[in-house]
C-alpha cells in the first residue's frame, strides 16, 4: 500500500525504529493515566500491537497520522474527540498515539484489536488501515496533512448527490400521474421526516425511520413506489469526511474538478475520485468527519474552567455518580448524544442505564437491526439459549443475559471453535456479505471444532450431542452476523453521551449557555 512517508529519507527498518520510539516516549509520558493493576495486559497489548503493524509494513501508516494530528492540534489549534469512531480504540497503540483517549484495556466492554488490524488482513487486502478522525472543525488537520505530506497530495474526495426521498417521491409522482393532492399530502409527511434528518447527529440518522412520520396504512405502497428513484446521482459535491493524502500531484495523476463545499458552502477544488473506488487505485483515504458534540463538550469544560477529562478519569467519576445516570432515567436528554430522538429519549427512561457498560448495551442496542430482540433487552428479561458454552461466552458481570449485541460476540465464539482470532472477523463480514463459498468452508471447520470444545467443557460427553448443539450455534451466529454492532464504536458514542449528561448534571448553567450559543 502506497502510505506517504514523512521520513522517506530513512529506510524501512529505521521508520520502523522512529515509530517505536515514540511508542516509548508516549508510554512514559502516559504513565499516569493508567490502570497500574493492569500493568503487564498494557504490556502485551503494545507489544502485540508493534508486531502486528511491524509485520504489515504499517508503521508509516501511524507515522503519518501521528504527525498529522499532532500539529493539527498543537499548531492550529485542531479539536479531535476524546474517545473515537469505529474499530480504532481497540487497539492500545492508537491512544498512545493519541488519536483516542480510550483505554481499551482499562475498558468493560468487551474489543479485539483484530477487528481493527491484523497484519494478514492488510497484506491479503492490500489496503491501509482505517482510522477514522471525529474533530469539530477540519480545516486544521487538513493544513497540517498540506504541511507534512504535500499541498498538492491533499484534496477532498468527489460524493456524487443522490434523489433523496422528497425529490425521488415528486419524480416518481409525476411518473405515476398521481393526483396533485394526494402527492402534496405525502409530501408534507416526508418533509417532516427530512427535517427531523437534517438536524440530527450522524450516529441518530440510522434511528430515524421514515413511517414515524409518513402514514404508513395510508401511504406505504407509496413510499415503496419511489425508492427505485432514491440514489438516482443528481449533484456533484465534495465528500463531507473523506480526503486524498498523496505525496504525488493529484491534479496531474487524478484530476481536480470545482465544487461546493458541503462544510464550507464554499467552492472548492475536489480530486475525481469517490471514497468507494480509491481503495481500489492503492491511494491513501483520510477521514475527518465534523461532530458538533465534540465542539460543545470542550467549549462546555471551557466554560467550567477545568482540563477536559480522559476516559479513565471520566469512568472514575460517573462510577456511582446518581446524578449523571438520573439524566437518562429523567429523560433530560436535550443535546445528550444518542438520546435527543423522542423515541430515544422514551426508550432510555425505560431502560435507565446506570453504567458506561450499560449505556454502551442501550446504544448497540436501539439500533433498528436488533429490533425484534429490543423489548426483551429494555425490561430487563433474562435471555438465554440454553446451551450452556454458548451461554457462558456471552454473559458477563454487567449482563447476564445473552443478548449477542456487539460482533466482538461472535469473534469469542469463533474462537472458542478454534478458529485464530485475526480469521474470526473477516468470517463474519463474509457471513453479513452473503459470501456462500467463505460461509460454506467456515461451517465444516466451525461445526466440529465448536462440538470438541463443548465436550471439551464437560457440558456432554456425546460426540452426537455436541454436533447436533454446535449446528445450533452456527445458525445463531449466522443469524447474528447481520446485525452485531461495533462494540468499540458503541463505547465511544457512549462516552460522548455520558461526558455530556455529566457536564449537564452537575454544571447546568454552563451547558445551557454553551449550547444555547
Amino acid at each position: 500500500v502506497p502510505v506517504p512517508k514523512k521520513y522517506k529519507h530513512l529506510p524501512l527498518a529505521d521508520r520502523n525504529e522512529v515509530f517505536k520510539q515514540i511508542l516509548r516516549d508516549e508510554w512514559k509520558a502516559q504513565q499516569g493515566d493508567i490502570n497500574e493493576a493492569k500493568f503487564d495486559e498494557y504490556i502485551k497489548e503494545i507489544r502485540s500491537g508493534i508486531e502486528e503493524i511491524i509485520g504489515c509494513n504499517m508503521a508509516d501508516y501511524f507515522l503519518c497520522n501521528y504527525e498529522i494530528m499532532t500539529r493539527g492540534q498543537e499548531e492550529y489549534g485542531g479539536i479531535l474527540t476524546p474517545s473515537g469512531r469505529g474499530s480504532g480504540v481497540s487497539m492500545y497503540i492508537n491512544k498512545l498515539l493519541k488519536f483516542t483517549k480510550v483505554d481499551k484495556v482499562n475498558s468493560p466492554v468487551l474489543m479485539y484489536a483484530e477487528r481493527f488490524l491484523t497484519k494478514e488482513r492488510i497484506l491479503d487486502s492490500h489496503t491501509a488501515p482505517d482510522i477514522d478522525h471525529n474533530v469539530s472543525a477540519r480545516e486544521p488537520f487538513i493544513q497540517a496533512q498540506r504541511d507534512i505530506i504535500c499541498e498538492e497530495g491533499t484534496f477532498d474526495l468527489i460524493a456524487l448527490g443522490t434523489l433523496h426521498y422528497k425529490s425521488a417521491f415528486k419524480m416518481y409522482s409525476r411518473a405515476y400521474n398521481l393526483d396533485p393532492q394526494l402527492a402534496n399530502a405525502v409530501t408534507k409527511q416526508i418533509d417532516k421526516y427530512e427535517s427531523a434528518l437534517k438536524y440530527a447527529d450522524d450516529e441518530d440518522r440510522d434511528l430515524i425511520d421514515i413511517f414515524d412520520y409518513v402514514d404508513k396504512e395510508k401511504y406505504g405502497d407509496l413510499i415503496e413506489g419511489c425508492q427505485d428513484y432514491k440514489g438516482i446521482v443528481d449533484n456533484i459535491k465534495s465528500h463531507p469526511c473523506g480526503t486524498i493524502c498523496a505525496d504525488f500531484d493529484v491534479v496531474e495523476e487524478v484530476g481536480v474538478i470545482m465544487v461546493k463545499s458541503e462544510s464550507t458552502k464554499r467552492e472548492c477544488f475536489v480530486a475525481v475520485i469517490e471514497s468507494g473506488t480509491i481503495d481500489a487505485f492503492g491511494f491513501l483515504k483520510q477521514d475527518y468527519l465534523i461532530v458538533d458534540s465534540i465542539g460543545l463538550t470542550y467549549e462546555i469544560y471551557r466554560e467550567i474552567g477545568m482540563e477536559p477529562m480522559t476516559v479513565n478519569q471520566l469512568l472514575d467519576t460517573i462510577e456511582n455518580d446518581e446524578k449523571t445516570w438520573n439524566i437518562y432515567k429523567q429523560g433530560l436528554t436535550m443535546c445528550v448524544n444518542q438520546c435527543e430522538q423522542p423515541k430515544s429519549t422514551q426508550k432510555v427512561m425505560a431502560y435507565a442505564p446506570t453504567n458506561i457498560s450499560e449505556l454502551t448495551q442501550f446504544i448497540a442496542g436501539i439500533r433498528p437491526s436488533f429490533k425484534s430482540m429490543y423489548k426483551k433487552f429494555e425490561n430487563r428479561e433474562h435471555f438465554e439459549y440454553g446451551i450452556k458454552a454458548l451461554d457462558s461466552l456471552i454473559q458477563d458481570a454487567y449482563c447476564e443475559s445473552s443478548f449477542i449485541l456487539y460482533q466482538e460476540h461472535l469473534m469469542k465464539v469463533l474462537g472458542f471453535a478454534h478458529f485464530p482470532m485475526g480469521d474470526t472477523y473477516t468470517i463474519i463480514k463474509a457471513i453479513s456479505k452473503k459470501k456462500e463459498d467463505k460461509i460454506k468452508k467456515a461451517k465444516e471447520k466451525f461445526v466440529p471444532q465448536f462440538a470438541r470444545s463443548i465436550i471439551e467443557t464437560g457440558e456432554t460427553d456425546s460426540e452426537e450431542v455436541a454436533l447436533e448443539l454446535a449446528e445450533k450455534v452456527w445458525g445463531i451466529v449466522e443469524d447474528s452476523a447481520q446485525y452485531g454492532f461495533n462494540s468499540a464504536h458503541a463505547y465511544c458514542m457512549a462516552v460522548d453521551s455520558v461526558t455530556l449528561a455529566w457536564q449537564k448534571a452537575h454544571y447546568p448553567l454552563e451547558f445551557y449557555k454553551v449550547a444555547l450559543q
